[in-house]
C-alpha cells in the first residue's frame, strides 16, 4: 500500500515540476518580440511576353516603382 502511494506521489511531483518548467519556458518564448529580422528580396529575371507582344520583366517593373 505504501509503495502505491509513493509511486503516485512521485508521479504527481514529476508532473508538477514539468508543468512549472513548461510554463516558465512559454513565458520567455511568448514574451519575446523580434527587433530586426533579415529580409531578402529575390528577383528572378525572366522575361514574359504578354498577348500584345510587349516585353514585361519583373526587374523593369520594380525599377519604375
Amino acid at each position: 500500500m505504501l509503495a502505491q502511494k509513493t509511486m503516485w506521489l512521485g508521479m504527481v511531483l514529476v508532473l508538477i515540476v514539468l508543468t512549472v518548467f513548461g510554463v516558465a519556458m512559454m513565458g520567455s518564448v511568448l514574451g519575446s518580440k523580434p527587433k530586426e529580422l533579415p529580409v531578402a528580396l529575390v528577383i528572378l529575371s525572366y522575361v514574359k511576353n504578354s498577348t500584345n507582344e510587349t516585353v514585361i520583366s519583373l526587374e523593369t517593373i520594380l525599377q519604375t516603382i
